[in-house]
């Protein structure tokens, strides 16, 4: 790897989208020659609540990549400066993500539900939107830090 390809976003995608997604195909691979062929020996139930979890996990987390790279639609209606256009777009997202940071640690507290097949507790999506919002703002502020700082995202 490149000492330039060595930044946040190519190393989410490298390190953690790509063997998600791939983590994904080979389980609903499996479930599907499970259900087809073995008639449901295997007794894979679970296959659909993880690869739910895992995919909103992805999602959440390549928010930061694909905003950091602006891998993102943009409709430019007015023609304002383009240092006063990166301002507000950034405090815009920043309001945003912490809006969606701030709205889903207020839920929380009043999720109770777990899954069905693997027990575990519906908190871990809502995790998701937490950390990949967190992280998203992070790649949002570091852009004002100076070079020496902020090389490496």
């Amino acid at each position: 790897m490149k000492n330039t390809d060595r930044n946040l976003p190519n190393l989410i995608k490298l390190f953690i989208l790509v063997p998600g997604f791939l983590f994904i195909i080979c389980l609903l691979s499996i479930n599907i020659f499970d259900r087809f062929v073995l008639n449901g020996t295997l007794g894979l139930m679970w296959v659909e609540e993880v690869t739910v979890i895992v995919m909103v996990w992805l999602i959440f987390l390549s928010t930061a990549a694909i905003d950091r790279q602006e891998g993102h639609i943009k409709i430019s209606i007015v023609a304002i400066p383009k240092r006063v256009n990166r301002i507000l777009e950034d405090a815009v997202m920043i309001a945003f993500f912490g809006f969606l940071l701030w709205s889903t640690y207020e839920l929380l507290p009043k999720v109770f539900s777990k899954y069905a097949a693997t027990g575990w507790s519906i908190k871990i999506g809502y995790y998701a939107i937490i950390f990949g919002s967190s992280l998203t703002i992070f790649c949002r502020l570091i852009k004002y830090l100076p070079e020496r700082f902020s090389k490496w995202f």
